[in-house]
């Protein structure tokens, strides 16, 4: 990530010196895609992270029994654990 935001910053990673004017790190364009290859990693990486922090079979159908299970205790109006 660090070299990508350098490469749209019109620097050069490794040695921070700024390209000049005529490279394509200079081109509007270039800058553009840059900066949206940017936007795509950092939301990839927030999704990595928020996938991370959901319990282990989060989004996942129940099974038969897990509804058996659920119906049964609703029915016996068991509260819910906070």
């Amino acid at each position: 990530m660090e070299i990508v935001r350098a490469l749209a910053d019109g620097t050069n990673p490794y040695t921070g010196e700024v390209y000049p004017a005529e490279s394509p790190y200079q081109n509007a364009e270039t800058v553009r895609a840059l900066f949206t290859a940017i936007n795509a990693l950092e939301r990839a990486e927030r999704r990595r992270k928020r996938k991370r922090d959901l319990a282990e079979r989060a989004g996942e159908a129940w099974d038969a029994e897990e509804d058996s299970v659920l119906i049964k205790k609703f029915e016996e109006d068991v509260g819910v654990r906070k």
